[in-house]
């Protein structure tokens, strides 16, 4: 009964669109019967209808300017919605999106999933940002995303790790329609849902493949004594997940969209931590610190950090290996690994959905910005070996009570 409703711009109050009825997902019930599953709202924005009531408004042909000033062109919802938009450069999500979320898609267009670009290498010297200084002839990008999208029989995913990988990966290049062919250099063998590809870049124009990537940013504790130490989110934190949700290649390939991605607002609503003096090194391999100080303990032997972040953003079909970011400072705050399901085949839970938080990726990140490097898979390999041991980490990602032993215990009905 909502259709035709108005979608106001929180920040300025103006009108940016009307409600239009929603995408629905449908599947079959138990009893045969087909349902909504999940649905998506969508709203039909006020720069479109302006368009299309021109000329019954003002008599302007379609795409030309009024002669006059229109009624449906005045007012605030003019210039609200052009400052709510994510392609501003004064946005703190503009580079995000611009540059440092990318779309997978694996087995020539079967699925797709997201990643975070958090490297890009040339064979010469590297200056700001792990951008090359020198043209090289073999330009490389770094790409964290989900175990699950490029080895589906991982263990992160339930398998034995034993199963192949997928046929194919490529990679969009953002704010174009080309796609670079790719490869996974890194796969976690434990319960952390994490993969690196390595993406072959190129320059077909004026500008690069590496010029519109854009390495994520971390955000730094401020004011902190040890300026390598990481911010984590407590809960009740905005959060934006940015990725390519419901929208993948196939529309890419139609020229319907651009290689850009979405981004859902919402809040951190629960931060799981674990601790254990084995799996929490003070340092990881670039001399940083490991653990925020927000999760240090008082005690020298044991150190407190977190291992899920749950958010209330919407996560669909094609988000896996999306980043979780501060809407304020656009910097990375987690990985984008799954969301919850009512039952074994019930009803996706969009806004109840999980991700590995940045603090655990610290030994990735610190690989990934290794100069110089040429065997990407030698370099990551073992980089989450004290956290793949993790049995505490296990029974979280597993959904069980990280109280109990060796992984078992109760498990949710999620």
């Amino acid at each position: 009964g909502m259709e035709g409703a108005p979608v106001l711009d929180a920040v300025g109050g103006g009108v940016i669109g009307v409600l239009t009825p929603p995408l629905v997902r449908l599947g079959r019930g138990r009893d045969g019967t087909t349902r909504a599953e999940e649905s998506a709202p969508l709203v039909l924005t006020m720069a479109s209808i302006r368009d299309a009531l021109r000329e019954l408004v003002d008599g302007s042909p379609r795409g030309e300017s009024p002669r006059g000033e229109s009624p449906l062109a005045s007012g605030p919802a003019s210039s609200s919605s052009s400052s709510f938009s994510f392609r501003d450069a004064s946005n703190p999500l503009d580079a995000v999106v611009r540059g440092s979320v990318v779309v997978l898609e694996t087995d020539g267009g079967a699925s797709w999933a997201s990643g975070v670009v958090i490297g890009v290498h040339g064979g010469g010297g590297e200056g700001a940002g792990g951008r090359a200084t020198q043209p090289t002839d073999a330009d490389q990008a770094l790409v964290l995303t989900n175990a699950h999208a490029v080895h589906p029989s991982s263990t992160a995913a339930g398998g034995d790790g034993k199963g192949p990988f997928v046929r194919s990966i490529r990679v969009g290049i953002p704010g174009t329609t080309t796609w670079r062919d790719a490869a996974p250099v890194y796969v976690s063998r434990g319960p952390l849902d994490v993969a690196v590809v390595a993406v072959e870049l190129g320059g077909d124009g004026p500008t690069d493949d590496a010029d519109r990537l854009v390495p994520v940013k971390r955000r730094r504790l401020p004011g902190a004594a040890l300026p390598g130490v990481l911010a984590g989110a407590p809960a009740g934190s905005p959060v934006a997940v940015v990725g390519f949700a419901r929208v993948g290649p196939g529309a890419i390939d139609a020229g319907f969209v651009d290689c850009s991605p979405a981004v859902h607002l919402g809040a951190v609503s629960s931060v799981v931590n674990f601790s254990h003096p084995r799996f929490a090194p003070s340092r990881w391999r670039d001399g940083t610190p490991s653990v925020p100080a927000m999760y240090q303990t008082t005690t020298t032997t044991t150190t407190t950090m977190p291992a899920m972040y749950q958010t209330t953003a919407s996560v669909h079909s094609g988000a896996s290996g999306g980043a979780v970011v501060c809407p304020e400072d656009g910097t990375l705050l987690g990985l984008v690994t799954s969301n919850a399901r009512l039952g074994a085949g019930g009803r996706v839970i969009p806004n109840l959905n999980f991700s590995i938080p940045v603090e655990l990726l610290d030994p990735v990140f610190a690989t990934a910005a290794a100069k110089g490097t040429r065997d990407w898979a030698r370099a990551f390999e073992g980089c989450l070996e004290g956290l793949d041991e993790s049995d505490e980490l296990r029974s979280i990602w597993s959904l069980r009570d990280p109280a109990s032993r060796g992984g078992e215990g109760p498990i949710s009905k999620l």
